[in-house]
């Protein structure tokens, strides 16, 4: 059984950073998704595709089994996409 840290831990992970990790990877996919034959698909499937990233992290914050590997991953996945980000605004200037 779980301990009351455990759990609150694996919530805070499912709800709040669940969310902002989407935001972050579906604003990190505009910048590694290709661009296409109209030059917006980097744009639109991202947000089409934000409700999917939503779930599909929640639910993976929810069902693993492991506590410090869904904490890792969660972690990773926000740490890499705030990189992708930050070098694209450092590089680019914001365009």
């Amino acid at each position: 059984m779980a301990s009351r840290k455990q759990k609150i831990v694996r919530w805070i992970f499912a709800g709040p950073v669940s969310f902002v990790n989407a935001i972050l990877i579906m604003m990190g996919m505009a910048v590694w998704f290709p661009k296409g034959t109209a030059e917006v698909d980097n744009i639109v499937l991202p947000l089409l595709l934000f409700p999917l990233l939503v779930v599909s992290i929640f639910l993976y914050a929810v069902l693993d089994r492991k506590l410090s590997r869904m904490v890792g991953v969660m972690l990773a996945l926000l740490a890499l996409h705030a990189v992708i980000l930050a070098r694209h605004f450092a590089v680019i200037g914001g365009g």
